[in-house]
C-alpha cells in the first residue's frame, strides 16, 4: 500500500495525507484557523485545502462580528449605567443635607 503526503506551502512541513486529514477534522470543533500539527504554523496557502480554509476563515470572520457586536453593545450599556450612577449618587448627596 502507498501512502502519500502533503507538502505545506506555508512552513514546509510534510505530512501523511491520512493524518493531516485526521488533524483537520480534530481542529474542526475550534474557532481559529488550521495549523501544522508538526510545527504550528496557521496554514492558508496550501492549495489542496484551500475550500477547508476559506470556509474556517469565513467561520471566524463571523465569530469575530458576533463579539465586536457584543462589545459596543456593551459599552453602551455600560455608558448608560453610569449615567444612571452619576444621577442617583447626586440624588444620595443632596439627600445628606436634608439629614444632616
Amino acid at each position: 500500500m502507498y501512502r502519500r503526503y502533503v507538502l505545506l506551502g506555508d512552513c514546509g512541513c510534510v505530512i501523511e495525507s491520512h493524518a493531516m486529514e485526521d488533524h483537520l477534522n480534530r481542529s474542526e470543533r475550534h474557532i481559529a484557523m488550521y495549523t501544522c500539527p508538526k510545527c504550528g504554523t496557521i496554514i492558508v496557502n496550501t492549495v489542496r485545502y484551500i475550500n477547508r480554509i476559506k470556509i474556517k476563515y469565513k467561520e471566524i470572520v463571523e465569530v469575530n462580528k458576533r463579539v465586536h457586536s457584543l462589545d459596543s453593545k456593551l459599552i453602551h450599556m455600560r455608558v448608560e449605567v453610569q449615567k444612571k450612577l452619576q444621577v442617583f449618587c447626586k440624588y444620595k448627596d443632596e439627600s445628606k443635607l436634608f439629614f444632616v
